[in-house]
């Protein structure tokens, strides 16, 4: 039996998309009238942050920080779908505990392209390497 293709990144919604990046920066709550769409709108974003690996698309990793757990149905048989970056619930303990990102300078999405200070050489790995013999 073959396989189904994945779809490409162009077929979904800019919605989608925009909803999904946002939802790793930020939290988004998106009401839905019912629980099983909010349950195929989950299932919708699963399959736009497939498509968008399968591409390598350049904002992947936004995308990848997002977390989108199961949908909460409301008293009013409403539903309501959260997506929120993987973290987000720790961030406030870390920070309680005196962890403050900031600090860093840095934006972590980043790669970093300075070394850091007590950090190996960017070469370190070509160092280890240098012994070893590949066979051809």
């Amino acid at each position: 039996m073959p396989r189904k293709s994945t779809p490409p990144v162009s077929s979904f919604g800019p919605e989608l998309l925009a909803a999904l990046l946002r939802g790793g920066q930020q939290e988004l709550r998106i009401p839905v009238p019912n629980f099983q769409t909010a349950f195929a709108l989950r299932q919708r974003f699963y399959a736009l942050r497939k498509s968008m690996k399968a591409e390598s698309h350049p904002q992947l990793a936004m995308a990848q920080r997002a977390c989108i757990p199961l949908p909460q149905e409301q008293h009013d048989k409403t539903a309501l779908l959260i997506i929120r970056p993987h973290d987000d619930e720790f961030a406030n303990i870390l920070r309680a505990a005196g962890v403050q990102a900031e600090e860093l300078n840095i934006n972590p999405l980043v790669e970093i392209e300075e070394p850091v200070e007590g950090a190996p050489p960017p070469s370190w790995l070509d160092g280890i390497l240098a012994h070893v013999e590949v066979e051809k």
